[in-house]
């Protein structure tokens, strides 16, 4: 079952529905770096690619800044196979 939510008109659809949804596209990342550490900024990055679709590498980009109370991700999807992939993508960190 796919959803187009309509908070986000277009944007969500074909999105996954359901309890296990987010594990649709889970990511098996096959490094993990830091990047920086100052005390003031640490920044981690996980390199992978997709469980259901091998040909699909994922970057994410983790940063946390001392004043701030959240951290923010960026996410990199780069198809590396020579067809199109019916993927949705988004990012749920938990």
């Amino acid at each position: 079952m796919v959803f187009n939510d309509p908070q986000l008109d277009n944007s969500t659809v074909g999105k996954p529905l359901g309890a296990n949804a987010w594990q649709q596209l889970a990511v098996r990342s096959e490094s993990v770096e830091i990047i920086t550490n100052t005390g003031q900024q640490a920044v981690g990055r996980a390199i992978g690619t997709s469980a259901d679709h091998p040909g699909l590498t994922v970057v994410t980009t983790y940063t946390a800044n001392a004043d701030e109370q959240w951290i923010t991700a960026e996410t990199e999807f780069r198809n590396t196979t020579a067809i199109a992939l019916p993927v949705w993508v988004g990012d749920a960190m938990d």
